[in-house]
C-alpha cells in the first residue's frame, strides 16, 4: 500500500478522466485536501464510492490491500476566507474530516494575497489561529503549508506541540530545519513529494537522514509535475503530478537512505535496494496509520 498524504481530487479531475479508477489502480491510501464547500462535496461523494466499493468504508486499516482515502479541509493562505471557519467546525463536529488543512502561511510574493505586508500577515494569522484552535479542540492532525514564513510558524510551536500530529506538506527544506521543528513539535511529520524527483537537494538530504518514523509521501496532485530526471532543464513527464508518482518518490527516498542524504549524480540510474524499499513503504504506511486511524 502506498501513501499519498496530500492531494486534491477536484483539481486532479481536470487531468484524469476517471479518478476513482485511477486511485484504486494506484493502490493508494491518503488524504484528499479541500478548500471550499463545492470541493468537499465533490471529494466526499467520490471517496465514499471508492471506500464502499473496496469494502473499506470505515477506513480503519491502511495495511489492507484496498485503498482508503480520508478528507482534510482547510483555509488556504493563498485564498483566505474566514467564512469557512463555521463550515470546518461543522465538518469536524460531524467527523466528516480527519485533518485540518492545508493551512498556514504563504509570503512567496507571487500573488497579491502572498505579499508580506501588515494586512496579509494579519489575515493569514487570523485564519491559521482559528484552524489551530479547531485542530486542538477536535483532536485532529493539522497539515501545514508554509512558504517564506518559517519564522512566523515558529511562533506557534507550543500550540502545535499539543496536537495529534503536524504534517509539513511538500517538505523541501533542510534536515536541520526539520530537526529544529522536531525539537519543538515531537509529533511533526515531513511529507516528501515530487521535489525529490525534481532534484531538490535539501529534500533529498531530509529524506535520507531524518527518522523514517517521521516521514510521509505525497503527490500534491496535480500541482507539482515530475521531471524525467532530477536535474535542471529536464523535461516534465506530464503536466501534472498524480498518485502514479508515489512509487518513484519511494525509490528516490530509498536511494537517499542508501546515500545518507548525499546527492550523487546519476544515483537515479541505479536499482534501489528492494529490502530497504519495502521497509520504507511499510514504515510510511505505519506512520499514516498512527496519525489518522489509531484511536479514532
Amino acid at each position: 500500500m502506498y501513501i499519498d498524504a496530500h492531494f486534491h481530487i477536484d483539481d486532479l479531475m481536470e487531468y484524469v478522466a476517471n479518478v476513482s479508477e485511477h486511485l484504486t489502480g494506484a493502490n493508494i491510501s491518503g488524504i484528499a485536501s479541500c478548500h471550499s464547500l463545492e470541493s468537499f462535496e465533490t471529494t466526499a461523494a467520490l471517496i465514499n464510492n471508492i471506500n464502499t466499493n473496496t469494502m473499506t468504508a470505515s477506513c480503519t486499516n491502511t495495511t489492507s490491500s484496498a485503498p482508503c482515502i480520508h478528507i482534510s479541509f482547510g483555509i488556504h493562505p493563498q485564498a483566505v476566507s474566514m467564512s469557512l471557519v463555521e463550515l470546518i467546525t461543522d465538518l469536524a463536529h460531524r467527523n466528516a474530516i480527519r485533518a485540518i488543512g492545508e493551512c498556514g502561511f504563504d509570503f512567496y510574493g507571487d500573488r497579491p494575497g502572498c505579499m508580506l505586508n501588515d494586512t496579509n500577515l494579519s489575515l493569514q494569522k487570523e485564519a491559521f489561529e482559528a484552524q489551530l484552535d479547531l485542530a486542538e479542540r477536535f483532536g485532529l492532525p493539522i497539515i501545514i503549508h508554509a512558504r517564506k514564513a518559517e519564522s512566523i510558524l515558529f511562533q506557534y510551536t507550543k500550540q502545535l506541540a499539543k496536537l495529534r500530529a503536524v504534517i509539513f506538506h511538500s517538505w523541501n527544506k533542510s534536515p536541520q530545519e526539520a530537526r529544529d521543528l522536531l525539537r519543538h513539535i515531537p509529533e511533526a511529520f515531513f511529507s516528501i513529494g515530487t521535489s525529490i524527483v525534481n532534484g531538490n537537494k535539501k529534500t533529498f538530504a531530509s529524506a535520507g537522514t531524518l527518522p523514517l518514523t517521521h516521514i510521509l509521501t505525497e503527490s500534491d496532485a496535480p500541482w507539482q509535475p515530475p521531471r524525467l530526471e532530477p536535474v535542471q532543464g529536464s523535461p516534465v513527464i506530464r503536466p501534472f503530478s498524480s498518485q502514479e508518482d508515489i512509487p518513484r518518490i519511494i525509490s528516490f527516498i530509498t536511494a537517499a537512505r542508501e546515500l545518507n542524504g548525499t546527492f550523487v549524480p546519476g544515483f537515479w540510474l541505479q536499482q534501489p535496494d528492494n529490502t530497504l524499499r519495502s521497509e520504507i513503504i511499510h514504515t510510511i504506511s505505519n506512520n499514516f496509520e498512527r496519525i489518522f486511524n489509531e484511536h479514532i
